[in-house]
C-alpha cells in the first residue's frame, strides 16, 4: 500500500517532464515537487 502510494507520488511529475515544461531552475522544481506532494497527500486524505 505504502509502496503503491509512493510510486504514484513519484509519477506525478518526472524531472524529464518538468524539464520539458521549462522548469529547470531549482526553486521552480522545488515548488512543483512541493505542490505535487501537497496535492498527493490531500488526495490520500491526510495532510
Amino acid at each position: 500500500r505504502a509502496i503503491e502510494a509512493s510510486a504514484k507520488q513519484k509519477s506525478v511529475m518526472t524531472p524529464a517532464e518538468a524539464g520539458s515544461l521549462g522548469l529547470t531552475s531549482r526553486s521552480q522544481m522545488d515548488r512543483v515537487v512541493g505542490y505535487n506532494k501537497a496535492r498527493f497527500w490531500a488526495r490520500a486524505g491526510r495532510v
